[in-house]
C-alpha cells in the first residue's frame, strides 16, 4: 500500500501534467496561425527568385519595400484564404444555395483584388528602383507556378495534376 506522502506527490504531479496538457491544447486551439516566411506562392517566396538574380544592394532595397507592407499583404492573404473556406462552406451546404455561393465567389474576389491591389503597388515602386537590365533580368525569371515545362502538353498533366482535355491546349506563353 502507498503512504500518505507518497500518494499526495502522485496527486500533484498528476494535477501538474494535467494542467500542462490542457495549458497545451488551449494554446494550440487558441494561437493564431503562425506566418512562415515566406509563404510558397506569394510574393514574398518571387523575392527569394529575385535574390538569384539581382545584386545584394538591390535585393536589399527591394526586401525593405516589401517588408513596409508585410503585414498588410499576410493579413490579405489570411482574408483570401477566409474567403476560399466561406466557398467550401457554401458548396458544402444542403440545399445548394447558387445565390450564397455567388457571394462567396465574389467576397474571394474582392479579398484577392485587395491583396494584388498593395502588390501592385509595391512591384511599381520596385520597378523604379531598377535600372533597364534589372527589370529584363526580373523578367527571364522562371515564373512561379511553372512555364510550359510544367504546364505540360495536351496529354500531359498540367498545374492541377490532370491532364488537359483533348482538343484544348495550354496557353500559349
Amino acid at each position: 500500500m502507498m503512504g500518505g506522502r507518497t500518494r499526495s506527490w502522485l496527486l500533484v504531479l498528476s494535477l501538474g501534467l494535467n494542467l500542462f496538457l490542457v495549458g497545451l491544447m488551449a494554446g494550440h486551439r487558441f494561437s493564431p496561425p503562425p506566418v512562415p516566411e515566406a509563404l510558397p506562392g506569394t510574393v514574398f517566396a518571387d523575392l527569394r527568385r529575385m535574390a538569384d538574380v539581382l545584386p545584394a544592394e538591390t535585393v536589399g532595397e527591394i526586401r525593405q519595400q516589401f517588408e513596409s507592407h508585410r503585414l498588410e499583404i499576410i493579413r490579405g492573404l489570411m482574408a483570401m484564404r477566409a474567403a476560399r473556406d466561406e466557398v467550401r462552406d457554401v458548396l458544402r451546404q444542403d440545399p445548394y444555395d447558387p445565390e450564397a455561393l455567388r457571394a462567396a465567389f465574389q467576397g474571394l474576389r474582392d479579398r484577392t483584388a485587395d491583396v494584388q491591389s498593395v502588390v501592385h503597388g509595391v512591384l511599381v515602386d520596385v520597378a523604379g528602383l531598377l535600372d533597364p537590365e534589372e527589370r529584363l533580368a526580373i523578367v527571364r525569371t522562371p515564373e512561379r507556378r511553372g512555364g510550359p515545362e510544367r504546364r505540360g502538353s495536351q496529354d500531359s498533366p498540367g498545374r492541377s495534376g490532370l491532364p488537359f482535355p483533348r482538343g484544348l491546349q495550354p496557353p500559349a506563353q
